[in-house]
């Protein structure tokens, strides 16, 4: 199998992740249609609410296009938290998918989203289909990637309960981070060794960053870790002490009190919970 640049290869991330936030952004800003494409999962163990999205559905199987469209040999080893199947605006279950032709990807959203939305359908194959143009680009980096060792995860959109309840966000005492809110929500792509299962590239974009009334853009980051290179485009933050603990709202009792004597506690949405 081909060995490619890892620049290369994170730069298409990159662009993977911004067709995704646009594609998000469209979906939640449209007030009449959104309601409509949002069910609740299932037997989740995690949260008391816990919803799927068509946005969710679209942008998996849009990163997962782009990225089999550049590479084909990762085609088996791209996988994601949801599957392909979305409720369309009348209650059907519906096979979402995407191929390179834009007439069977319209026929697909159609059935899903109803053919008298052409407007929006239109919209939406641009976003799919269109240019990728961010501000970011990966530092200029030699190391070399054998794509037969490398897996990737999807989670379209983290914080889908942020995503659905659509308020504006509301700031955590931790620099960047935010307690609840639109600012939340990120699309994920994750790279791992299928051989050593480290990870070793990460992209995150926050889609709603700004003030809805001047219209939200991207926030980007990524980070690289191979063999000797490690490199991200994190600001550097410097925490004044005492020590502190970013933990979720959601946090346990015990985890709480096992860190509150040693450090001071920040809550900040997407901080994951210990197990």
């Amino acid at each position: 199998m081909a060995e490619i640049l890892a620049k290369d290869f994170l730069n298409v991330l990159i662009e993977c992740s911004e067709r995704a936030a646009r594609i998000s952004r469209r979906c939640r800003l449209d007030g009449s249609l959104f309601p409509l494409l949002v069910e609740e999962k299932e037997g989740s163990d995690r949260f008391v609410q816990d919803f799927k999205t068509f946005a969710d559905v679209l942008v998996q199987q849009t990163i997962k296009f782009h990225i089999e469209k550049s590479y084909p040999e990762l085609r088996q080893n791209i996988y994601g938290e949801e599957n392909n199947e979305v409720r369309s605006i009348d209650g059907k279950k519906v096979t979402l998918n995407i191929t390179s032709s834009k007439e069977e990807t319209s026929e697909s959203l159609e059935q899903a989203l109803g053919a008298e939305r052409r407007k929006f359908l239109s919209c939406l194959l641009d976003d799919i289909f269109g240019p990728a143009e961010t501000n970011v680009q990966a530092l200029e980096v030699p190391d070399i990637l054998k794509l037969q060792d490398v897996g990737i995860w999807i989670d379209p959109i983290d914080a889908t309960n942020e995503y659905v309840q659509g308020s504006e966000g509301i700031p955590s005492e931790v620099p960047g981070a935010y307690r609840s809110g639109l600012p939340c929500v990120t699309i994920l792509i994750g790279v791992f060794s299928t051989v050593t299962h480290e990870p070793l590239i990460g992209v995150v974009n926050q889609p709603f960053i700004g003030a809805p009334e001047d219209g939200y853009c991207s926030k980007i980051w990524w980070g690289l870790s191979i063999g000797g290179t490690k490199v991200n485009n994190l600001p550097n933050i410097h925490l004044n002490s005492p020590a502190k603990a970013a933990i979720s709202s959601s946090e346990r009792p015990e985890i709480r009190k096992s860190l509150s004597g040693r450090s001071l506690l920040l809550i900040a949405a997407l901080a994951g919970l210990l197990r």
